[in-house]
């Protein structure tokens, strides 16, 4: 027979299991997202992602931790917060530029045909041309940074 005691323990394991597995899940993203960040670098600012994970051995004759990426990469999680939105945006624009020739192609096709597809031609041709200029804006930005 069993008493209350083990039961009320088994639930409290099973939740620290629970958030445990959480928890490791949260750091496989973060270490996906920051490997991700490290593989793509348009900006070179950050290790490679071989760096990143190379064996480190901490001094323990100081305080602080030397494997701690924040302590051999300084300003690693700036740079690749601002790599995965650089990223993220770059492919946003890629898609709405791919949308935008697209509606493009078909309103190219029937804009003789009457007043409102030669309208539709017109905006079809404004949106990808606004769409190409912010892609190119985007694509410049590591050229820029390399420069500056």
């Amino acid at each position: 027979m069993s008493n209350g005691h083990s039961q009320e323990g088994s639930g409290a394991a099973g939740g620290c299991a629970a958030l445990f597995a959480v928890l490791l899940v949260i750091a496989a993203i973060v270490a996906g997202l920051v490997s991700l960040a490290a593989l793509i670098d348009p900006f070179g600012w950050m290790p490679t992602a071989g760096e990143l994970w190379e064996d480190c051995r901490d001094n323990w004759d100081t305080e602080r931790d030397e494997c701690a990426w924040n302590n051999r990469f300084p300003g690693i999680w700036v740079h690749a917060l601002v790599n995965l939105v650089y990223v993220g945006a770059a492919a946003g624009l890629l898609l709405w530029t791919a949308a935008a020739v697209e509606q493009f192609r078909e309103a190219r096709t029937g804009r003789f045909s009457d007043t409102a597809a030669l309208e539709r031609y017109a905006d079809a041709r404004q949106a990808l041309i606004a769409a190409s200029v912010w892609t190119g804006l985007v694509a410049v930005l590591p050229i820029a940074a390399a420069l500056a």
